[in-house]
């Protein structure tokens, strides 16, 4: 199930009180042109609109909006990696095929081939992974107070009922 979480500063002295950063677990993802014309993605012109200059820019998958309503194939993951160091969330696109079909075949080889970095490519710190960071935390990259974390997850499952307000 896609999950993730909001780190946000809660010093009220700090420059940034109420701010923060949002990170995800591998992310699923689908066929750009698919995701924006996703019914829950229609109703946000603003976000669909991001959406299509992406895909004029040449950009090829989107994160799927969920609940996935009109069921959008999973063809890649996104994947993020956090640096405390520099303080940087860097994403990467991890592509499915016939031979890596799972998230996990597709990661192994992509460290493999060298798509994906164990260390930043800025500072050269170790990553971490979401649940890296889940466990270790995220310290405020302004007054380095530990970041409030409030997990959250997406319903993948749709259904009429849970769409239409219960209804």
């Amino acid at each position: 199930m896609p999950a993730g979480c909001d780190f946000t500063c809660m010093n009220k002295e700090c420059e940034q009180y109420k701010s923060g950063i949002v990170m995800t677990a591998q992310w699923p993802m689908g066929k750009i042109e698919l995701v924006l014309n996703a019914p829950n993605v229609k109703e946000k012109e603003e976000f669909r609109n991001k959406l299509i200059k992406l895909k004029d820019d040449g950009i090829k998958y989107a994160s799927i909006t969920y609940p996935n309503l009109d069921r959008i194939e999973k063809i890649a993951y996104r994947l993020q990696l956090w640096c405390n160091s520099c303080p940087c969330l860097w994403n990467y696109d991890i592509v499915l095929s016939e031979e890596c079909p799972t998230f996990e075949e597709a990661l192994r080889k992509a460290k493999e081939i060298g798509e994906i970095p164990e260390r930043c490519p800025t500072c050269k710190s170790n990553l971490e992974t979401y649940e890296d960071v889940l466990e270790g935390g995220i310290p405020c990259p302004f007054c380095k107070e530990d970041l409030q974390q409030n997990r959250w997850m997406a319903k993948e499952v749709y259904t009429e009922k849970a769409y239409n307000g219960g209804k």
